[in-house]
C-alpha cells in the first residue's frame, strides 16, 4: 500500500512539474508577443510623430516667410503634438550651419533632442540648400525614435500656391465630394455646398506669374531625324517610339530644344545630366507614357499649341492626358475660334484605372472644359493646373492632390481634391514657385 501512495505521489509531482513548464513557457510566449506589441505601437507612433513633424515644418515655412530667406540657418521645430481639439505649442531655435550642424545634421538634431529637446515628441530640422529644401523630423514615442526625411526643390514660401482651389466664377461641391484645403474667391456667394470656414475672399484676385509659353523653333524647313533612341542635341524629331533617352550637356547655360511630332507612341523619356529641356510637342491629343517621372522637375518645360477653328473643330479632337505621366511644367496654349459651337475638351481619366499624373505644374491658356474622373491623379505629388478661363468637372470617385486656379469648378459624386501633402515618407517635390496672391 505504501509504495502505491508513493508511485501516485510521484505521478502528481510530474504532472505538476510539467504543468509549471508549460505554463512558464506559455507565459513568455504571451508577454513576449505583448512586448513586440508593445513595440510595434511605439514604432507606428513614433513613425506618425515624425510625418507630422515634415508637415509642421512645411506649414512653418508657408506661415513664416521672412524668416526663412538664408542658406546659411537651420530651423529647429520641437514641441509635442496637441490632444484632439487642442493646439500645438512648438518652439523653434536657429542654428548656423557650421561644425556638424553642416555636415552631419542627423547627429546634431539626434543631440539636440537629447539636450535640449529632451522627452519631447517631434524635433525637426529645416534648411535650405542652393534649390534644395530639407527637412529631417525624429519622432520618439517612450523609448523608439524613428526618422523621416524630405528633399524637395525650394520655394520661396509667399509664391507658393495656397489654395486647394481658386476660381473667379463659380464653386459647387455637390453629393460626396470633398475638397480639402483652402478655397479661394472673389466672392463667397459664388460658392455652394462648402462650409463657409474653408473660403478665403480674395478681394484683390489672383496674379498669375506662371513662365509665358514659348513657340517651337522648328517649322516644316528644320532637318528631320526619325525615331532616335537617344537625343543628345538640339533638333526636330519624328516617328519616335518606344523609350528615349536626352542626354543634356551640363556646362550649356541653355535648355535642350527638341521637337516632336508627338508622343503617341512613346513609353518613357529620360533625361540625363544636369541640363534643362525645352520639348515642343506638334500634337498632344492623347500623349502616352512616362516622361522624367523621376526627375527633377525644374528640367523639363513641354510646349504645346493647339489651334481650333470652325473648319476643324469637328476633327480636332479631345485633349486626352488619362494615360500620361510627367514631371515639369507642361503649357498648353489654346488658339481658338470665338465663335464654335463647343468648347475643346481636356480630359484627365474616364476610369478608375486611367489617372493623368503631373509631379509640377500645368498651364492653360485658353478656353476649356477639363474633365477629371476616376483614378488616383497623384497621390504624393504637388501638382497646380493653372487654367484662369477654363471650366473644371470633377467627378466619379477622381483623387487630385494638388491645386486648380479655374474660371468655374463644380465637382460631384465621391470625388476628392485634395492640397494636403498625404505622405511625407517619399514625396517627389514641391516646385510650384512661378505664382503669388
Amino acid at each position: 500500500m505504501k509504495r502505491k501512495k508513493g508511485i501516485i505521489l510521484g505521478v502528481t509531482l510530474m504532472m505538476f512539474l510539467t504543468i509549471a513548464v508549460l505554463g512558464t513557457t506559455i507565459m513568455a510566449i504571451v508577454m513576449s508577443k505583448a512586448r513586440q506589441t508593445n513595440d510595434l505601437e511605439k514604432r507606428t507612433q513614433a513613425y506618425f510623430f515624425a510625418r507630422s513633424g515634415v508637415e509642421i515644418a512645411i506649414q512653418y515655412l508657408i506661415d513664416k516667410p521672412s524668416e526663412n530667406d538664408s542658406q546659411n540657418k537651420i530651423w529647429i521645430l520641437h514641441g509635442n503634438l496637441p490632444a484632439p481639439g487642442g493646439n500645438s505649442d512648438f518652439s523653434i531655435s536657429e542654428k548656423t550651419r557650421e561644425g556638424e550642424w553642416y555636415s552631419n545634421v542627423r547627429n546634431a538634431l539626434e543631440e539636440f533632442r537629447n539636450d535640449e529637446g529632451n522627452g519631447e515628441e517631434v524635433v525637426t530640422a529645416v534648411w535650405q540648400e542652393a534649390e534644395k529644401l530639407n527637412i529631417l523630423s525624429l519622432g520618439t514615442a517612450s523609448d523608439v525614435t524613428r526618422v523621416v526625411s524630405y528633399m524637395g526643390r525650394y520655394t520661396i514660401p509667399e509664391t507658393v500656391f495656397p489654395f486647394a482651389l481658386y476660381a473667379t466664377g463659380s464653386i459647387t461641391a455637390k453629393g460626396a465630394s470633398t475638397i480639402i484645403g483652402k478655397i479661394g474667391t472673389p466672392d463667397i456667394n459664388n460658392v455652394s455646398g462648402i462650409d463657409d470656414e474653408n473660403i478665403i475672399v480674395v478681394e484683390e484676385g489672383m496674379n498669375y506669374e506662371y513662365p509665358e509659353f514659348k513657340e517651337s523653333p522648328f517649322d516644316e524647313t528644320s532637318p528631320v531625324t526619325i525615331n532616335p533612341a537617344v537625343i543628345s542635341s538640339d533638333g526636330y524629331y519624328k516617328g519616335i517610339t518606344g523609350s528615349i533617352t536626352i542626354k543634356t550637356d551640363p556646362t550649356d547655360p541653355d535648355s535642350m530644344r527638341v521637337g516632336i511630332d508627338n508622343l503617341s507612341n512613346v513609353s518613357s523619356i529620360v533625361i540625363e545630366g544636369t541640363g534643362k529641356v525645352e520639348l515642343y510637342v506638334d500634337d498632344l491629343l492623347s500623349p502616352k507614357g512616362v516622361i522624367n517621372w523621376d526627375g527633377d522637375p525644374g528640367k523639363l518645360s513641354i510646349y504645346y499649341h493647339h489651334t481650333v477653328t470652325k473648319e476643324n473643330e469637328k476633327d480636332v479632337g479631345t485633349i486626352d492626358l488619362s494615360a500620361f505621366k510627367m514631371s515639369g511644367t507642361l503649357f498648353i496654349y489654346g488658339e481658338h475660334d470665338l465663335d464654335l459651337k463647343k468648347t475643346p475638351v481636356i480630359t484627365f481619366g474616364t476610369s478608375n484605372d486611367s489617372g493623368f499624373k503631373l509631379n509640377g505644374l500645368m498651364v492653360v491658356d485658353g478656353v476649356y472644359k477639363i474633365y477629371a474622373r476616376g483614378g488616383d491623379h497623384g497621390n504624393n505629388v504637388a501638382t497646380i493646373i493653372c487654367a484662369p478661363d477654363s471650366t473644371v468637372d470633377f467627378g466619379g470617385n477622381a483623387e487630385f492632390y494638388g491645386g486648380f486656379v479655374v474660371k468655374s469648378f463644380e465637382s460631384k459624386g465621391t470625388a476628392v481634391l485634395s492640397r494636403r501633402i498625404e505622405s511625407a515618407e517619399n514625396p517627389i517635390g514641391i516646385i510650384i514657385d512661378t505664382m503669388s496672391s
